[in-house]
């Protein structure tokens, strides 16, 4: 998914933010099968380091779609007070 949340409303980074949190679960529950698979001696130690490998990529571009929506949930943070503090001056 691409990490532009240029086009993206407050309310749609709060719902992405949430996604992405359940995602990152979903990837910690999905690493702790995999560890378990292991040492239970389910599958291989080179299918664990496959799988393993796989499953750490998914989690850095979790986090870094985590960094880019924090990110852009504060811009949005910061204008919409600006606005704010403009339009209150403004009708003063």
């Amino acid at each position: 998914m691409p990490n532009d949340f240029s086009e993206c409303n407050s309310e749609e980074i709060v719902r992405l933010q949430k996604e992405n949190q359940a995602r990152s679960t979903q990837l910690r529950h999905e690493m702790r099968a995999l560890l378990d698979s292991r040492l239970a001696r389910k599958i291989t130690k080179e299918e664990f380091d496959e799988q393993r490998a796989v499953i750490n990529a998914s989690v850095l571009a979790c986090r870094q779609r985590g960094m880019a929506l924090d990110d852009a949930r504060l811009s949005r943070a910061y204008s919409d007070r600006g606005l704010r503090q403009r339009l209150s001056s403004a009708t003063v």
